[in-house]
């Protein structure tokens, strides 16, 4: 590829190897906090080095004899704020994050940040994502945690604490947390490992082995704030800086930072229209083996060899190189070293001089370790994107030993402008790693991208969703948004909208604002939000629209609405074309122009207003699950029921408004209840409404009115006359209700479509109702119950409330109605009567708030606005300090939590159990420890450990903390069937962990639902069902079906018929009768299949049937060896075991390694694993025995998608692809599938069991 006409960043170029974009980056560097930041110091030549003060030497651990040593450089280049995390928002809690090295975690948070700024933090759908991250050594666990276990070899907290330090979990985490299903391989090659990360990263990618890959590296030294000894001679400068290249070069210092590129092929990354920020042409690692002076020693040969191999690589010459970023560590000999280097494999195809720019990025922030290249790497894509080049510092002479001169190279001192040439621009990036890994990357520009031939931005109205896991993360979103804003303010609206909602997620908590330009939304992102929504997992919440009666109207109602045209207006003209002959005018005059506000036109205004608002919200995708209108209102949501047509609904409310009007009468507001109130009605007044516990209305004749003032005023109540002189809902209207009957007889009556409340009872109208001409006669004489068809409304699901028409009256009175304790999500959907604020800004804000509410999408772009996703601020994480102290190192004071709470722990979550403190000395030491465990404060003797955050190993960790305090000495499976303070304490004393054995375990045994029973798979236990409690609610029980033998009180089931009718037998002993709702995993689902079909032979109802990668075992026949292979498979898993190297250990070696034990790191003693394998074995001898037969009704199925079909005649049927499949015969309902990315055997870690958790929770809710 010598010829320069091929060297360009054509994806296309015959059998080569694909070229590799990168299209997402991340950094936190000193003194930079993201890329831009980065840059902003690159180009202004500064550096990031800082001293340490005696106080903050002293507080790091510090020995006070070293502040006068002259030899102790304390001049460092630091990440701020290492000590921090946001545990929250990746699951952890407050305990577990202190222990997970501070490396680990800001490669886990800067990931994230690189996924989000290459427009996938939503996910990358079914692509394999592979993930090839390095680091350095955990400085962070023999000093500040190994420590901790000193004397205590091997326990369980010690083995967890180092598996959270190891760096093998390094690049695994990042997959688990971020659902990447690629290659994920840590890599370790010293001062080389970020660039070897990537080198491996693109290999792959052109490998086809995946089609993304995150690359990086991180570097952090926790006590780099007590300095370095400088010594003569050595690898280190005496001062702390950097001076590459240069005369007074005399050695590097180190630096934390932690850098991740997302790459993709070149031709997918075109395709699928990311946003390309350069490329990677090619790259070459290498080792120098022997060919140097020593171990650590550079070899000139070896970074020759790697620098030529990767031009070669590339398919380029080394005169269309720009700039090197080199390895730099401005030691006396490395930098002749590698300029030698580096000239020596440019002259293979150039005798240019000076044309390269060379340097180093150390000058800058000190020299990173393992993440040094992807420092270099990253400062190299920046300058090709700027088309600049960054100055190399403390530089003035060239070191004597480097002619220059000679050389293809030139140190900037300055930033430069990097002008086009005949080529792409091209950059290179060096790191070589102690040992002798050498690895040398080839980057180019991105392809050129067509000019912006947009036109200008027109002004609209538009939604910028917000969303975040915390409140504190949420205005730091809305804050990060707003300096982005005013920092670009030529960034187009439409496209930062459509980057924030197509290509970030939607979490839990959301605000949104309504803007049309960049300016009011910088102004609009500063000022407090919109009351932020939090969406709950599972099924969005239902809406219900609220159509207000008259009063509400005002001339201009929607005028901008009308004007924007679309559904709205021509809702409007078709109402104005029905009512035309009725009125002998146009409406649209009473609409927009001028009107009486007691004239019929006014309230009919109101009627179509509503009727076009609905429309035009049905139209952006938000339809009503249920309504209530109040009085007239309901006319408009009995239309929409289909209770009428628009064409015979709009006559008819004419005629009811006309008949009203003409009886006269007033209508008086009252701040009473309705009992309080009764003693003030008089036989000439009528109670016309009950709005709320202190808002009535009542009407009557004019007189009779009067005189009911007089009295309320005299009594000192707050009333107030409304403007309409009429007396709807009174005895007034008598003379009129027959004719009102015969208008509505000529109009058919429907049965509604869409639930909605009545006025006339406060419940949900019934067929009958809405077909009887005398219920609407009724509707409009008696009174109006408002405040109970909103109760009424609000015990269906909680619905999002929305007022359709103009200002929130309606809210409020629901607000008043439901009461304080009921979270009520309101919508306003036009402006008040008095309010200024345009109709486009306050539909917009409704949609906005909306999708806070979870309910409705954001509308999809115009497609002739033509947007394309733009670069935005990372995730404001909401990060906390989670740390343990080194010995010696002074403590850092209180945690960022709320008052009272002790460092790095989270107060007690909501809990639908009463907070119940410590009553007994006990109590209180088991707390405590309960406390320091979960890192939760304020921990209740009755709360369930698994809804404050507990797991398996938290469970193990427990009970080993508590029988080393001397507290308790409880298996750790006691958890299972005490998993409270109290209860465990009581299992204690009854000598602790039989019940966690019992047939029917309890899980949670409170709760008003209807509990949920879930099977035991082949092991016989079902303790893994508890990673399901924090996802279905506090008010869902959750029982476990046991084998039958594992307590040693009664023996195994002789076959499937057995164990099926002993189930159905356990359950109706816990729930006598119906509906019933089953689960049961892998076996426990067709048993679970077996007992719905059971217990419908027997009448009873079953609402719900979960089954989770359940095989088909039906005519299986098993050898007694091959069932002892499961037996001890199934086995090491109960038990928690690592199966170790070699070949799967037999049951009696399983056995053998928990011999003894009781509890220690085992969920499970020696005796109780005995008992668990007899019972597999029976288990698996009588699984062939289930014949399935037929549920009657729809069954919920979860497939474990992420596992390799087993090989024909394979032994382990829940390998076997197809399970969903063929269980559909056997259900007459429809088998619904829900893939879920895992393997069989890993359905129920924290991952799959929230996914699933989501789905049943939504299920059972409704």
């Amino acid at each position: 590829m010598a010829d320069e006409q091929l060297a360009t960043t054509d994806p296309t170029t015959g059998d080569d190897p694909p070229l590799i974009a990168v299209i997402g980056m991340a950094a936190r560097f000193p003194g930079a906090a993201d890329v831009a930041e980065f840059w902003a110091n690159l180009a202004a030549g500064r550096d990031s080095m800082r001293p340490v003060g005696d106080e903050e030497f002293l507080a790091a651990g510090g020995d006070p004899a070293d502040l006068a040593d002259p030899d102790l450089v304390r001049t460092v280049s630091v990440l701020e704020g290492i000590d921090r995390f946001d545990a929250a928002f990746f699951g952890y809690s407050p305990t577990e994050a202190a222990v997970v090295d501070p490396q680990q975690r800001l490669l886990l948070e800067t990931a994230y940040h690189a996924v989000e700024d290459a427009g996938y933090a939503g996910g990358f759908g079914d692509r394999q994502v592979g993930v090839y991250a390095g680091a350095g050594d955990s400085r962070y666990y023999p000093a500040h945690l190994h420590p901790q276990y000193a004397g205590r070899p091997g326990s369980v907290a010690l083995v967890h604490a180092a598996t959270s330090n190891s760096l093998g979990t390094l690049a695994t985490r990042v997959s688990y947390e971020l659902g990447l299903t690629g290659p994920s391989l840590s890599l370790q090659t010293a001062c080389s490992t970020a660039l070897v990360a990537v080198h491996q990263a693109c290999q792959d990618l052109i490998d086809y082995r995946c089609d993304t890959a995150l690359a990086g590296a991180v570097s952090v030294n926790p006590s780099a704030l007590l300095g370095y000894r400088w010594v003569p001679g050595g690898p280190f400068s005496p001062d702390g800086y950097c001076r590459a290249f240069a005369a007074d070069a005399a050695g590097t210092s180190s630096g934390d930072g932690v850098g991740v590129v997302v790459l993709k092929r070149l031709e997918d990354a075109i395709a699928d229209g990311d946003r390309i920020r350069a490329v990677v042409r090619g790259s070459a690692v290498n080792n120098d083996g022997r060919r140097k002076v020593g171990f650590t020693a550079p070899s000139p040969a070896g970074q020759t060899e790697a620098v030529l191999a990767a031009q070669l690589a590339a398919g380029i010459t080394a005169d269309t190189i720009g700039l090197v970023e080199a390895h730099g560590t401005a030691t006396a000999m490395g930098d002749p070293i590698e300029v030698a280097a580096l000239t020596e494999a440019f002259r293979h195809s150039t005798d240019e001089r000076g044309y390269c720019a060379l340097g180093s990025v150390k000058t800058n922030i000190g020299h990173l370790g393992a993440a040094a290249g992807i420092a270099g790497f990253v400062k190299a894509v920046l300058a090709l994107e700027h088309r600049q080049v960054p100055p190399s510092l403390h530089f003035e002479r060239p070191n004597p030993l480097i002619d220059f001169t000679a050389t293809p190279f030139r140190v900037p001192t300055a930033l430069e402008d990097w002008p086009a040439g005949r080529h792409p621009r091209r950059a290179a990036v060096s790191a070589f790693g102690v040992g002798g890994t050498n690895a040398h990357v080839v980057l180019e520009e991105a392809p050129a991208v067509p000019a912006d031939s947009r036109a200008p931005e027109q002004e609209r109205w538009r939604v910028l969703p917000l969303s975040a896991r915390t409140p504190d993360a949420l205005r730091g979103q809305a804050d990060a948004l707003a300096r982005r804003l005013a920092d670009d303010p030529g960034l187009r609206l439409a496209d930062v909208a459509h980057t924030l909602t197509g290509h970030r997620p939607a979490m839990r908590l959301r605000s949104a604002v309504a803007v049309r330009s960049a300016r009011e939304a910088v102004g609009a992102l500063r000022a407090p939000l919109p009351e932020p929504v939090e969406v709950a997992d599972g099924a969005p919440r239902p809406v219900a629209f609220l159509f207000p009666g008259g009063g509400t109207q005002y001339v201009g109602m929607g005028t901008e609405l009308y004007r924007a045209g679309g559904v709205y207006r021509d809702a409007v003209d078709e109402c104005a074309r029905i009512l035309r002959p009725g009125l002998g005018g146009d409406l649209r005059t009473a609409l927009f122009e001028q009107v009486d506000p007691a004239a019929a036109e006014a309230f009919l205004a109101l009627v179509v207003t509503q009727y076009a608002l609905a429309a035009e919200l049905a139209e952006r995708g938000v339809r009503p699950d249920a309504m209530i209108g109040h009085s007239l209102g309901e006319y408009t949501a009995a239309c929409l029921a289909g209770v009428f047509t628009l064409e015979e609904m709009l006559p008819l409310v004419h005629e009811r408004i006309r008949l009203i009007s003409a009886c006269g009468g007033a209508t008086v507001g009252v701040a009473l209840g309705e009992p309080q109130l009764r003693p003030f009605l008089t036989d000439g007044v009528s109670l016309a409404a009950v709005n709320g516990p202190a808002a009535c209305t009542v009407a009557g004749p004019v007189a009779a009115v009067a005189e009911l003032e007089r009295r309320l005023a005299e009594a000192g109540v707050t009333f107030r006359r409304l403007r309409m002189p009429a007396a709807a809902h009174s005895a007034v209207l008598d003379p009129v209700l027959g004719e009102l009957a015969g208008h509505l007889r000529s109009a058919p009556l429907r049965p509604p479509r869409i639930r909605y409340v009545t006025n006339v009872t406060g419940d949900w109208a019934t067929d009958a109702q809405a077909g009887s001409v005398e219920h609407w006669v009724a509707h409009t004489r008696q009174t109006v119950r408002f405040a109970d068809g909103v109760r009424t409304l609000w015990e269906r699901g909680n619905p999002v409330l929305v007022e359709i028409g103009p200002g929130d009256t309606l809210l409020k009175l629901a607000g008043a109605a439901l009461g304080e304790q009921a979270a009520v999500v309101g919508v306003t959907t036009m402006r008040h009567a008095k309010a200024e604020s345009p109709d486009g800004q306050v539909l917009a804000a409704a949609l906005g708030r909306l999708w806070s509410a979870g309910v409705a999408a954001l509308p999809e772009p115009d497609p002739a606005e033509q947007v394309r996703p733009v670069p935005l601020p990372g995730y404001a994480f909401d990060r906390r300090r989670y740390w343990i102290d080194a010995p010696g190192a002074r403590p850092a004071g209180a945690a960022d939590g709320p008052a009272g709470t002790p460092a790095g722990r989270s107060p007690r979550p909501y809990l639908t159990t009463e907070q119940v403190p410590p009553r007994t000395p006990l109590e209180q030491a088991a707390t405590e420890v309960w406390e320091a465990v979960l890192g939760v404060e304020g921990i209740g003797v009755d709360d369930n450990f698994f809804d404050l955050g507990g797991d398996s190993m938290r469970g193990v960790l427990l009970t080993g903390r508590l029988r080393e305090a001397g507290v308790l000495d409880v298996p750790a499976a006691a958890l299972l069937s005490a998993p409270t303070v109290a209860r465990l304490i009581a299992a204690a004393g009854r000598g602790g962990g039989p019940e966690a054995f019992a047939p029917l375990l309890p899980l949670r045994a409170e709760g008003e639902q209807t509990p949920l029973f879930c099977v035991h798979p082949g092991a016989g236990v079902s303790w893994r069902y508890s990673g399901l409690l924090p996802h279905l609610g506090a008010d869902q029980p959750v029982f476990g079906i046991q084998a039958l033998g594992l307590d040693g009180r009664r023996s195994p089931a002789t076959d499937a018929a057995a164990m099926t009718d002993a189930y159905v037998a356990l359950l109706r002993e816990q729930q006598p009768h119906g509906p019933y709702r089953l689960l049961g995993w892998s076996y426990g689902g067709f048993v679970a299949h077996a007992i719905a079909c059971a217990l419908q032979r027997q009448g009873e109802q079953v609402e719900l049937l979960a089954m989770l990668d359940a095989p088909q075992p039906y005519g299986l026949h098993w050898t007694q060896e091959q069932i002892e292979s499961q037996v001890a498979a199934l086995l090491l898993r109960v038990a928690g075991l690592e199966p170790g190297d070699g070949p799967l250990p037999t049951v009696a070696g399983v056995l053998a390694r928990l011999s003894g034990t009781d509890g220690g790191t085992s969920p499970v003693t020696g005796a109780e694993a005995e008992r668990i394998a007899e019972v597999m074995r029976n288990n698996l001898r009588i699984a062939p025995g289930f014949a399935p037969g037929v549920f009657d009704g729809d069954a919920l199925f979860f497939t474990a998608s992420a596992d390799r079909p087993a090989a024909d005649g394979a032994v382990d049927p829940s390998l076997r692809p197809g399970k969903a499949e063929a269980w559909r015969p056997y259900v007459t309902g429809t088998l619904h599938d829900h893939p879920v990315d895992c393997g069989h055997y890993g359905m129920t870690e924290p991952g799959p069991m929230a996914e699933i958790g989501a789905v049943l929770a939504a299920a059972l809710k409704s």
